[in-house]
């Protein structure tokens, strides 16, 4: 594996990712066609923000930004951590990215181009959403509280989340 400086987004997705395997700990990850489908918004963007202003300012910064900014780049580390991707894409959709990830794997699934797919996403927070929702002027500066009639916003986090899906011609052929 190359060494890379990770940005957020995919340091959340690697440990979501692992974390998914570790509980589908019967899935069939060898030996199949297996796909990874893997939602964000604007994943990476955090690196591409800091190397922007390193580099307006003259500085070298740590990282390639322009590569860690790409959505892409998530899903491609992943598919290189894994090893024995069959299919990989990135979906980015705004807030259905992950959704829409995991709609994408089931359909490969269905058509029986997928023995076993990984579907989910990750987003870390960076200025562009935090300043693109601010600019609607839709964050709450209190707290979470969805329920109550007094809130006046919204509240933005980061998170990532993953699953395992396999076809049940998979599970039958390795049962």
């Amino acid at each position: 594996h190359r060494s890379y400086d990770l940005n957020r987004t995919t340091i959340l997705a690697t440990l979501a990712v692992q974390s998914a395997i570790e509980q589908a700990r019967n899935a069939h990850l060898v030996g199949g066609r297996l796909g990874l489908v893997s939602g964000t918004t604007v994943g990476g963007m955090d690196a591409t923000e800091d190397g922007y202003v390193d580099h307006i300012a003259g500085r070298v910064h740590a990282t390639n930004f322009f590569q860690l900014g790409d959505c892409g780049f998530c899903a491609e580390y992943l598919a290189e951590r894994l090893g024995g991707v069959n299919y990989l894409s990135t979906v980015s959709t705004a807030c259905s990215s992950s959704l829409n990830a995991i709609g994408n794997a089931v359909q490969l699934l269905r058509a029986g181009r997928l023995d076993v797919a990984i579907a989910g996403g990750a987003d870390a927070l960076c200025r562009f959403t935090i300043n693109g929702f601010n600019s609607f002027r839709l964050l709450d500066g209190d707290r979470c509280r969805p329920f109550d009639a007094t809130r006046s916003g919204i509240n933005l986090g980061e998170g990532a989340a993953y699953f395992v899906l396999e076809t049940a011609t998979s599970l039958r052929r390795s049962g």
